[in-house]
């Protein structure tokens, strides 16, 4: 199984800062234009504007006590529809000047920054042509410029939304390699002890979880008799048989050294128990070669199932890892489940 890396999970820090920022602006640019709309007997625009700062306030608050992205994808887009609203509402106004038509330019960028590539494409797709098409009907209405000058803005404004298109495809498609790699193990190429925080925090706590931690047995008998490059390749060979045989079952995790970890969703502990002593017993059949050395492996394993057993990841870790000890005791190589 693979883990979700998509951003409709929890928040992270830069996403906060950026909407922070963001709120933040619109205040003070807000506050700015007020005093300038009420001097100017543009009473409508003012108290719009005074909406606005009321509304920023009251995200700051919000997004203080926010932890999920789809909360935070849903008020952010709410934030940008008042927005991308309120900037076509000015360009459709008669006595607005030609410079605040730049504010369409904000559209994609902001769009693309909050919502990720694909609802911010979509978003800027119809922000982008209702500002058009009523700056087109402003143009034509109000003689504000020249048919030239405005096929100008077009152009520019579409290679703008091009370059931050690209630029965006091309941070995401990053972000998400850098995301995946932190959680790889260098070794064995399994999910790494990060990767088993990351499922915790992700997965339904209303759903079953089994858990079963594995630890080859003696390993450090093999390190000691062939060298430490021998005890590379049986961790490799190990963590290879283990992925194939539990590829569909859940979560192969090294956790480090020579224990090794499972998270089985929606499987019941003795089923767990049952698909790791088929494996134990297919490992036994198999030979690790190195050089003109040839050795078998066998493991020891404890299993843990949550919610029945324990409240949280944490416990369900530790009570495996418990169990795991407990089959040590008893010989190694076999499964303990109670």
């Amino acid at each position: 199984m693979q883990i979700s890396i998509e951003k409709d999970k929890l928040i992270n820090k830069e996403q906060r800062i950026f909407l922070n920022i963001l709120l933040l602006s619109i205040i003070v640019i807000c506050l700015f234009y007020i005093y300038i709309n009420f001097t100017t007997n543009k009473e409508l625009l003012a108290y719009m504007e005074i909406i606005l700062v009321v509304l920023s306030l009251c995200g700051i608050l919000l997004f203080r006590r926010m932890t999920l992205y789809k909360h935070f994808f849903a008020i952010s887009l709410f934030y940008l529809c008042v927005i991308f609203s309120f900037i076509i509402f000015i360009i459709s106004q008669p006595n607005t000047t030609v410079s605040m038509n730049v504010w369409i330019l904000i559209i994609p960028p902001l769009s693309y920054g909050f919502l990720g590539k694909k609802a911010g494409f979509y978003t800027s797709l119809v922000f982008v042509s209702l500002a058009l098409g009523v700056y087109e009907h402003a143009v034509t209405t109000y003689n504000k410029v020249t048919g030239l000058e405005y096929y100008h803005i077009i152009i520019c404004l579409y290679t703008y939304w091009l370059l931050v298109h690209l630029y965006e495809s091309k941070h995401q498609k990053a972000q998400d390699l850098l995301a995946v790699s932190s959680m790889i193990d260098s070794l064995t190429d399994l999910y790494n002890r990060r990767a088993f925080s990351k499922i915790a925090e992700l997965y339904d706590p209303d759903n079953t979880m089994t858990g079963v931690v594995l630890d080859i047995d003696f390993f450090k008998k093999v390190n000691d008799q062939y060298g430490h490059e021998a005890g590379d390749v049986a961790l490799i060979f190990f963590a290879k048989n283990l992925r194939r045989h539990y590829k569909d079952y859940g979560y192969v995790i090294r956790m480090g050294g020579e224990e090794f970890c499972v998270l089985m969703p929606q499987i019941e502990a003795q089923k767990a128990k049952q698909i790791t002593e088929e494996f134990l017993a297919q490992l036994s059949k198999k030979v690790v070669s190195y050089k003109k050395h040839n050795f078998r492996l066998s493991f020891s394993a404890g299993i843990c199932q949550y919610p029945q057993e324990c409240d949280n990841y944490s416990d369900l870790l530790k009570i495996s890892d418990d169990r795991l000890y407990k089959a040590k005791e008893l010989g190694r190589c076999c499964v303990v489940v109670e």
